[in-house]
């Protein structure tokens, strides 16, 4: 018998090539609630068919909320954007941590950007997501409705996924160390999340 080794960058390049969220899944939508005034504007997103990890939704969501004008940013240097929702993932648990951070009823040190879509809202709260089902069981969720379910906060909600979520284990390691090396994977201008 002979033994074969396998060529990891090879098997990497190859793995990640096959697309894990797509419509033929019916794991690519997403419904964003955001407040406004005294109401919550409604918002939906198909995200295009491609290989992601946790991060990478997370990335998906912040461009769709700069698209949207759903945040803010701040009053010197306006690359510094303020946003509400976060993704990361639960290295302990192989699951999914989001986080929802309330929208000020004021701003402080903060401006709403050209293009926003929102107004301030009377009373302060957390936007809320609600993940079609096949994204939900991608994320490791198991709450078939839109989380959080009382959006009227003036803290950081923390909701963790209830379950594994169906990324290879071997990829969150891959994502972890990538992030943690000397090279950067962020898209986007730099983030902060909450007020």
């Amino acid at each position: 018998m002979e033994l074969q080794f396998i060529d990891f960058d090879e098997y990497f390049k190859n793995e990640k090539t096959e697309d894990n969220i797509s419509s033929i899944y019916k794991n690519n939508t997403f419904d964003l609630y955001f407040p406004s005034g005294d109401i919550e504007i409604k918002s939906s997103y198909t995200i295009p068919n491609g290989y992601y990890n946790i991060d990478d939704i997370n990335n998906y969501i912040m461009c769709v909320m700069i698209q949207s004008g759903l945040y803010l940013e701040n009053k010197i240097f306006s690359d510094y954007k303020t946003f509400f929702i976060n993704l990361s993932i639960n290295e302990e648990k192989h699951g999914t941590i989001i986080k929802f951070y309330p929208v000020p009823t004021i701003l402080e040190n903060k401006i709403m950007p050209l293009n926003c879509g929102f107004e301030l809202p009377t009373t302060s709260r957390t936007p809320r997501i609600k993940f079609c089902e096949g994204l939900e069981t991608f994320l490791g969720l198991r709450y078939n409705n839109i989380i959080p379910t009382n959006n009227e906060s003036t803290s950081c909600l923390t909701v963790y996924s209830n379950r594994h979520s169906n990324i290879s284990p071997i990829h969150v390691y891959n994502d972890y160390a990538e992030k943690h090396n000397k090279t950067s994977t962020n898209k986007l201008p730099i983030k902060i999340f909450g007020p």
